[in-house]
């Protein structure tokens, strides 16, 4: 580059210093080797991007303090952006230790979560080679998840055109100069302490010197045995207790006294204390009094009938201060280990911090202490910095949440693809609980093929009797509904035709299985007697450990189209089929059994399946306006041939082996 090419250039950047306002002196001391190299713009952002040749590096608060100048006046032109381009005369381990603060000021500006971690770190530069030094671990994972070092390379390269390459690692010497330096605090701090409490003593002395008589006692020694404040549960004309002092509160009132509302706790309950000093002598011994303090008390325990809600208070007649219960020890020879720990990170089932767990179990001269929070490892962090600062080891444990796995899953299976078979999702509604004193009022099922439904039954039963008012509100059938339906007998081998070969899908196993098979034994069934006989069979096989399922919180998920819930305890909603509204009555949406034309046909009685009894997630799809039915967890299953002679199925081959589950 020519000489008058640079003069012009140094011409253009003292006329842009000079339009700023930038003064003279610091032109002359910070800038006058500079020029402006080049200009770059932007109409679409209306940004000018300065570029500035210097051979002397400036100090990173005059550069700060020069780019504000320049900003401020030409902003209402366009938004300015220096990059210094220094000779290779400067180098980059200058420029880094120089504008480390500004980086640090703008990487918390453009990633709010890259805080207080990264003004801990210090550096290290050789040639092109930036090294981070962390300050422990955490800031090392966190350094690593926030990308530290792409931020870095960023900034230099687009503020001061140096590129760098950026490692990072832990300063393990740095924690051993902080840890010193802590140990150094606390002795530092020791000393005060003890020249405070020198201090404090002599003034006490002086004092008791001066007014020797004061110390705390009110009325009478108390020499009678103190009852633990747990056993205190009504109003009490005279009782003694002790504990220690805690949310000491002091009120002047109008009458002249002085209120002194306290809680003592023995740590078996607490208890709040209302004491009144009438006179500037009781002021004066009230007053020393203080949170922590351990007093015996006795007086009367009554009702505050001023609290909103009243709560036992005690009103005591005589105070003495006692000493305060030795601390806990652990004396014996072999330390144990605790392996079982919840602390505040547990919710609602710890109120220990894990700092003061592990300086307690420290103290006690425990060599490790083991964290098993509930659901949780957010107390780690804190843990790792307290087994450092009291020289203890920590076993990082959890209490967690597991399913309970010896609830099998499909129980008596069958070699059958269930993607490929047929299930059919049941439900019934009866008048109670009880299979023999009670009645079935509603027969229901889907048939589902592919996640398809292709048929469906649903038929209400007269009881021949009211229907109890709470199943009613329940499954939203009333007598009107049921009056003049078709008979159980006659309904119930139709409903097992129905049935055939499919898979069985139930809400309640137990329940509903309990039924049709007290139903199916009864004399009188209508249908053939092969349908009454398989259907009888297939009830026998029935398993009875199957679990309920929470037909009511599914009920509560599915919306109708309109926002109103599923009109109770009903069989089509808890069994996913289509919701068709109802022409008539007033049980909400109905679902019609599919007619002959649009039921598929069947595989035959003869072949043998398994019938597992599976547990049923339903979902709500909104764009085809309809719940479809999706396999879960199974709670009971009939055994091969369930629906058939056992003859029958040991004579057939079986089908190909199956899968739960995508």
């Amino acid at each position: 580059m020519n000489s008058s090419s640079t003069a012009a250039k140094r011409d253009r950047f003292e006329m842009l210093m000079d339009q700023a306002g930038i003064p003279a002196d610091v032109v002359r001391s910070f800038f006058a080797d500079g020029y402006i190299d080049k200009v770059e713009t932007s109409r679409k952002n209306r940004e000018w991007t300065f570029y500035i040749a210097k051979t002397v590096i400036v100090p990173h608060d005059v550069y700060r303090s020069f780019c504000k100048m320049i900003r401020d006046k030409f902003a209402h032109i366009a938004a300015i952006r220096f990059v210094l381009q220094y000779s290779p005369d400067v180098s980059p381990e200058a420029v880094a230790h120089e504008y480390w603060g500004m980086f640090i000021e703008w990487v918390q500006r453009e990633a709010a979560s890259i805080n207080g971690w990264m003004t801990k770190a210090k550096i290290d530069v050789a040639g092109n080679v930036l090294t981070l030094h962390l300050l422990d671990t955490i800031g090392l994972e966190l350094a690593k998840k926030k990308n530290i070092a792409q931020w870095i390379q960023n900034y230099f390269s687009s503020f001061f055109g140096v590129n760098f390459q950026v490692k990072l690692t832990v300063d393990v010497a740095r924690e051993d100069v902080i840890e010193q330096f802590q140990k150094q605090i606390q002795e530092e701090e020791k000393e005060v302490t003890s020249m405070i409490m020198t201090a404090v003593e002599a003034e006490n002395q002086a004092e008791a010197e001066s007014d020797a008589e004061v110390k705390l006692m009110v009325g009478y020694d108390i020499r009678d045995q103190a009852v633990p404040l747990q056993e205190i549960k009504d109003e009490e004309k005279k009782v003694t207790v002790q504990g220690m002092v805690f949310g000491l509160d002091v009120k002047e009132l109008k009458n002249g006294s002085t209120l002194f509302t306290f809680n003592i706790t023995d740590f078996t309950d607490s208890l709040m204390i209302k004491a009144f000093a009438k006179t500037k002598e009781d002021v004066k011994i009230y007053s020393l009094i203080s949170n922590g303090t351990w007093l015996k008390l006795r007086g009367r325990v009554e009702y505050d009938r001023f609290m909103q809600i009243p709560e036992l208070i005690m009103i005591p007649s005589d105070v003495n201060e006692i000493m305060a219960p030795p601390e806990r020890k652990d004396n014996a020879e072999e330390k144990r280990v605790e392996f079982h720990l919840h602390t505040t990170m547990s919710t609602m089932d710890g109120i220990t911090s894990v700092d003061q767990y592990i300086k307690t179990a420290a103290k006690w001269g425990h060599k490790a202490i083991a964290i098993t929070d509930h659901g949780g490892i957010q107390s780690f962090p804190e843990a790792n910095h307290a087994a450092h600062k009291h020289h203890i080891k920590v076993l990082y444990g959890l209490e967690a949440n597991v399913i309970d796995d010896s609830v099998k899953v499909v129980m008596n299976p069958s070699e059958i693809a269930l993607g490929d078979a047929e299930y059919v999702i049941f439900d019934i509604e009866t008048t109670g609980l009880s299979v023999t004193s009670n009645k079935i009022i509603e027969l229901a099922g889907v048939k589902m093929k592919e996640g398809k439904e292709i048929d469906r039954f649903s038929t209400f039963i007269d009881p021949h009797e009211r229907i109890p008012y709470n199943i009613q509100r329940l499954t939203n059938i009333t007598d009107d509904m049921v009056k003049g339906a078709p008979e159980l007998e006659e309904m119930l081998p139709k409903f097992l035709e129905f049935v055939g070969d499919a898979v069985l899908v139930a809400h309640n196993a137990r329940f509903d299985i309990g039924f049709i098979q007290a139903n199916c034994k009864r004399p009188g069934t209508a249908g053939s007697e092969e349908s009454g006989a398989r259907y009888a069979r297939a009830c026998k096989t029935f398993v009875p450990d199957a679990e309920e399922s929470q037909a009511e919180y599914i009920n509560r998920q599915i919306q109708s189209e309109s926002g109103e819930p599923p009109p109770g305890h009903r069989r089509f909603y808890r069994a996913g089929a289509c919701i068709v509204p109802s022409a008539q009555g007033s049980g909400g949406a109905r679902v019609q059994p599919a007619g002959p034309a649009e039921r598929p046909g069947r595989q035959k009685p003869g072949d043998p399946a398994a019938f597992p009894l599976l547990h049923l997630c339903t979902q709500h799809d909104r764009q085809e306006k309809s719940f479809h039915a999706g396999v879960a967890v199974a709670y009971g299953i009939f055994s091969p041939g369930a629906l058939h002679s056992e003859e029958q199925a040991a004579g057939n081959a079986r089908r190909p082996a199956h899968r739960i589950g995508s």
